[in-house]
């Protein structure tokens, strides 16, 4: 595969993944052209890291019934992704982080607790999100988000 072979690939949706090696290798050849990635009944973990340092141009995030993860590395104040992400759309939707490097107790603010938190931090651009919640999503979170000025502008914020 080859970034010549689609070059006015702008939107993909997959469906019925039972290996996140082809998506994997779908975004890294045509992750930087890509404006909308909708991803539904995803038989294995998608991994949200390698969405957002692919994707960098996407304005359309939908994923339907599926687990999303985020590795426990991943430090939100420092890694830049989903920076043009309008609109958010995860319908049936697990979030999962993966355990890869403990951090320290001090340093937990800069790590996600969930993928959720990690597309609100990440998305200052956010127009429109409806998103399956999670239990660690609680008011404080939304509180926390919300003075880092990532939602602010969001006009349609549905979580459930």
């Amino acid at each position: 595969m080859s970034k010549t072979d689609f070059p006015h690939l702008h939107s993909l949706m997959l469906g019925g993944l039972q290996s996140n090696r082809i998506l994997t290798d779908l975004v890294e050849v045509w992750g930087q052209q890509l404006t909308t990635l909708k991803l539904e009944t995803v038989l294995t973990v998608i991994p949200l890291d390698t969405i957002g340092t692919n994707c960098q141009n996407i304005v359309e995030l939908q994923v339907i019934n599926a687990r999303l993860s985020v590795c426990r590395s991943h430090d939100c104040q420092t890694q830049h992704f989903f920076e043009n992400l309008k609109l958010v759309y995860f319908f049936l939707v697990n979030y999962v982080v993966n355990d890869d490097n403990i951090q320290e107790e001090n340093d937990a603010e800069n790590f996600p607790r969930s993928p959720l938190h990690c597309i609100l931090r990440h998305a200052k651009k956010l127009e429109g999100i409806q998103a399956t919640g999670t239990s660690v999503f609680t008011d404080d979170s939304l509180y926390e988000i919300t003075m880092l000025h990532i939602m602010l502008t969001a006009a349609n914020k549905i979580l459930s």
